[in-house]
């Protein structure tokens, strides 16, 4: 999703809702969902971080000429790109509008609801922004992912598909009742079986997609979770855009970086393992 060229330079402050100069100062920096010139392609997540390695505070590179920008930052990234991005404004405020209007909320690592575990975890590599549908705060969560092991599509009849099934209706049915949070990619049916039956016991979930988030939100089950607060579903990608195998695999690591447990549960078995083989995740 586009919007317009470069304009409003300089200025950040017609964002909607946006008290936070340097949340604003990240997302012109680093959000690829408004154009940019060819020449000064948005930050990736290691520019991103490094950028502020030097400059804590981005906002303050605001309004600031390229000689400027480079006497604060050296050699480290191209003053002239730095300058073109931060005055893209204007399409930073009407991207925020549109996204706060479909129910997207925009978090960069200057907002409170912004897991820390994320740059803890993956250093360089976190995302810069991201995209959450639903509790934010369920981020920051003591989060346990379920691995159910083995493959569906393996099961060679429908009893086997039905007790895989049942096995993970089953797991994300426990997890609910031991006040346990879930985070999970739902690509899979069973994936999301164990999401749907966590839910539907009163449990929390959070979901890191890989794809649209509409798509991923349009279970009518799962949005009322997300009114009644109890899902967070998030991308750190375009949340426009469908799903990849490329996206699956960074949403993966953000799923692992979040994650202070596994459960691991064998397809043969009817149970999790017990409490002592569950696995601290260590990237």
């Amino acid at each position: 999703m586009n919007e317009g060229n470069r304009s409003g330079k300089g200025d950040l402050s017609n964002a909607p809702g946006r008290a936070n100069a340097a949340s604003l100062a990240a997302l012109a920096l680093a959000t690829r969902l408004v154009d940019a010139d060819a020449r000064y392609p948005a930050l990736s997540a290691g520019e991103f971080w490094g950028l502020l390695s030097v400059c804590p505070d981005p906002s303050i590179l605001v309004g600031l000429a390229a000689g400027e920008v480079e006497a604060l930052l050296g050699e480290l990234l191209d003053a002239e790109r730095v300058v073109a991005l931060l005055e893209r404004g204007a399409s930073v405020g009407l991207m925020l509008q549109r996204l706060e209007q479909s129910g997207i909320e925009v978090l960069t690592t200057f907002d409170g609801a912004y897991p820390g575990r994320l740059r803890d975890e993956l250093g360089s590599g976190a995302p810069p922004i991201l995209h959450v549908v639903g509790e934010a705060v369920l981020l920051s969560s003591e989060l346990s992912l379920i691995v159910m092991q083995g493959d569906e599509n393996s099961a060679s009849n429908g009893d086997s598909h039905a007790e895989w099934g049942a096995a993970a209706e089953f797991e994300g049915s426990r997890a609910a009742e031991a006040g346990k949070t879930l985070i999970s990619l739902a690509r899979s049916n069973v994936d999301r079986a164990v999401v749907s039956s966590a839910l539907d016991a009163g449990g929390r979930a959070v979901v890191i997609t890989a794809g649209t988030l509409s798509a991923a939100t349009s279970d009518p089950e799962w949005r009322r979770a997300i009114i009644a607060g109890r899902l967070c579903v998030a991308t750190p990608y375009d949340p426009f855009t469908a799903f990849t195998d490329g996206k699956a695999l960074g949403c993966m690591k953000i799923i692992n970086a979040l994650a202070l447990e596994t459960i691991k549960v064998e397809r043969e078995g009817e149970s999790s393992n017990p409490p002592e083989d569950t696995e601290q995740l260590t990237l």
